[in-house]
């Protein structure tokens, strides 16, 4: 996988998405950081086949500039595979925060995000 850009997985309620994310890089002098998407609109797929696919066609996105983009098209759909560190159950957040706060439900929460 290129180094800086990042398979990861989000539970969601209507089920297990895909998609890339981009930690923090420096570009022109300014600082970014992004999800693979087109403005404030996130591209998340089903599994990492699709995922692979959009990113071997795609011409226009957030990540396009990112100084590792060009080796991302050439992986193959098991370098696009989210390890278990990088899967984000999201269902159970608005539970969570709902809740008093207290040390444990902080650390859930912690651990999520």
């Amino acid at each position: 996988m290129a180094s800086d850009i990042i398979p990861i997985e989000l539970g969601l309620p209507q089920g297990d998405l895909v998609t890339l994310w981009a930690p923090r890089w420096r570009e022109d002098g300014e600082e970014w950081e992004a999800f693979l998407g087109d403005d404030e609109d996130l591209y998340a797929f089903p599994d990492a086949a699709h995922l692979a696919a959009f990113v071997r066609t795609a011409e226009q996105h957030d990540l396009i500039d990112h100084p590792s983009w060009h080796i991302v098209p050439a992986l193959n759909v098991p370098e696009l595979i989210p390890d278990d560190d990088h899967s984000y159950d999201l269902v159970g957040v608005p539970e969570l925060v709902a809740e008093e706060p207290d040390s444990c439900t902080i650390g859930e929460l912690a651990e999520i995000v």
